[in-house]
């Protein structure tokens, strides 16, 4: 494999993660939506920056990602 299959290897896997990680998050806040919930909130999956980025850009407000006792916790409002 030369450096530039792997990079694009690389690239094709985090996008992959994003694209998974961001639909995951957009089903916990359309969950909360159907609750009638203003809010919601992440625990133990650490949100990367590309998707908060998406989330933020789209209009949500995403807190910073809190650590306690073991466990992250996010909290996203809209």
């Amino acid at each position: 494999m030369t450096a530039a299959e792997a990079r694009l290897k690389a690239i094709e896997v985090n996008t992959k993660d994003n694209d998974s990680q961001y639909s995951t998050i957009k089903d916990m806040i359309s969950s909360a939506v159907g609750k009638g919930e203003l809010d919601c909130w992440i625990y133990n999956l650490p949100i990367k920056t590309e998707v908060r980025e998406k989330l933020i850009a789209e209009g949500y407000m995403v807190g910073p990602t809190l650590s306690e006792r073991n466990e992250t916790m996010t909290q996203i409002k809209w």
